[in-house]
C-alpha cells in the first residue's frame, strides 16, 4: 500500500525518549567534566595520602572528586563505615548505603547526590571528628560543595521524574513525548536562568538543552505528527496542551486542523450503499 505521506528515518522516526534523557544528561556531565570513572579504584585513596587529581578544572568537578572518593572511603573502610552509620543513628535517620556513580547509568549519578545529601548531617560529623586518616581533611566537603551538589542535584531529578513516567510495559507513553519534552525543557532553561548562562552548571544546562531542543525539533517536525496525534487524543490532555505552550502552537495548530478533518471525515453519516459496503 502506498502511504500518503513522505517518510525518512531521520524524519520519520519514533524515538526513544528514554535514551534522549540520557544523551541530555551525558551532554551535561560531559561539560562539566565530571562523568564518573569506568572503574570504581579510581576513586582509591591510600592511608594517609587522601588528595585529588590535579587536573580537575572547575569546582563542580573538584566537588564531585571530593565526594566520590568520601563514598569509596565510606564504602572500603570498615571504621568508616561504621563511624558513618553511628551517626546515621545519632541522626535519628533510616539506615542507608552511600553509592557511587557508573557510565552506563545516568540516573545513578542522581541516586548518589540524593543520598549524600540526604546523609550531609552525619558525613560531616564524622568527618570534623575522625582521626582514622588526617589527610581526608585536606579534602574536606566545604559549604560551597554542598552547595554544588544540590545545585546538581536539582538539575539531574528534572530528567528523573520523566525517566520514571515512561517506565511502563503495560499502557502506552507516546502521549507523554511532547509534554515531559516541554517540561524538560522549560526546567531546565529556569536553572540556567537561575544559576547563570556562563556559570559552570549554567553551561551543563546549555549542553543538555542543546540535545532536548535538537530531538524536540525531530520529533514535532510536519513530517511526523504521531506524538502530537498521540497527546490530543489522551482525554487527560486533550487540547489543553495548547494553552500551556502558546508560544509552539503552530506544530499542535497544524497537527490539530488536520486532526479534526479527519475526525469530521470519519462522523459524517454514510449512505447505505456506503455503509453495506463497509459492512
Amino acid at each position: 500500500i502506498q502511504q500518503p505521506w513522505k517518510f525518512t528515518v531521520k524524519e520519520g522516526d519514533v524515538r526513544c525518549i528514554a535514551h534522549i534523557i540520557n544523551i541530555a544528561v551525558q551532554a551535561a556531565l560531559k561539560s562539566l567534566k565530571a562523568s564518573p570513572d569506568t572503574e570504581i579504584e579510581a576513586y582509591w585513596c591510600a592511608q594517609g595520602l587522601a588528595q585529588i587529581p590535579q587536573r580537575m578544572g572547575s569546582e563542580v568537578s573538584t566537588a564531585l572528586a571530593k565526594l566520590r572518593r568520601h563514598i569509596y572511603v565510606f564504602r572500603n573502610r570498615r571504621a568508616w563505615k561504621d563511624a558513618l552509620q553511628k551517626q546515621i543513628q545519632a541522626a535519628g535517620q533510616k539506615p542507608r548505603q552511600l553509592s557511587l556513580d557508573m557510565p552506563v547509568r545516568w540516573n545513578s549519578t542522581y541516586y548518589m547526590l540524593e543520598t549524600a545529601l540526604k546523609l550531609r548531617i552525619p558525613i560531616t560529623a564524622v568527618c570534623s571528628t575522625q582521626k582514622l586518616d588526617l589527610s581526608m581533611k585536606d579534602i574536606s566537603l566545604t559549604t560551597n560543595d554542598w552547595a554544588i551538589i544540590e545545585a546538581l542535584e536539582r538539575l539531574f531529578l528534572v530528567f528523573l521524574k520523566p525517566s520514571r513516567r515512561l517506565q511502563s510495559d503495560s499502557f502506552p507513553t507516546l502521549n507523554f513525548t511532547i509534554p515531559l519534552y516541554l517540561k524538560m525543557i522549560n526546567k531546565v532553561a529556569l536553572i540556567q536562568e537561575e544559576l547563570g548562562n556562563s556559570s559552570t552548571i549554567g553551561l551543563a544546562c546549555g549542553a543538555a538543552l542543546q540535545k532536548l531542543n535538537m530531538y524536540y525539533t525531530l520529533t514535532t517536525n510536519l513530517q511526523c505528527k504521531h506524538s502530537a496525534v498521540a497527546t490530543i487524543c489522551d482525554p487527560r490532555m486533550n487540547h489543553k496542551i495548547c494553552s500551556v505552550i502558546d508560544f509552539r502552537c503552530m506544530y499542535f495548530t497544524d497537527v490539530l486542523t488536520t486532526f479534526t478533518l479527519l475526525s469530521r471525515h470519519d462522523c459524517q453519516p454514510r449512505g447505505r450503499s456506503e455503509e453495506r459496503r463497509v459492512g
